[in-house]
């Protein structure tokens, strides 16, 4: 059982770890790769277009995305 069960957000199938994979502390890149994944998927942000400056101003879109 994860040890940070008592949040009451631990993904379902990993819940069964010492840690599962939202609370796992010092991920490996593939492991980041499977949180972020899962966090998205689960949160589902919406995404939203933004115009951003750089440094010769010229105006670029960008997608953002907010909770």
């Amino acid at each position: 059982m994860c040890r940070m069960a008592h949040f009451g957000n631990c993904d379902p199938e990993t819940a069964d770890q010492e840690y599962c994979i939202f609370h796992k502390p010092n991920k490996s890149e593939e492991e980041a790769r499977e949180f972020y994944r899962k966090f998205f998927e689960r949160f589902k942000p919406r995404i939203e277009e933004i115009e951003v400056e750089d440094e010769s101003e010229q105006k670029k879109k960008s997608k953002e995305a907010c909770f």
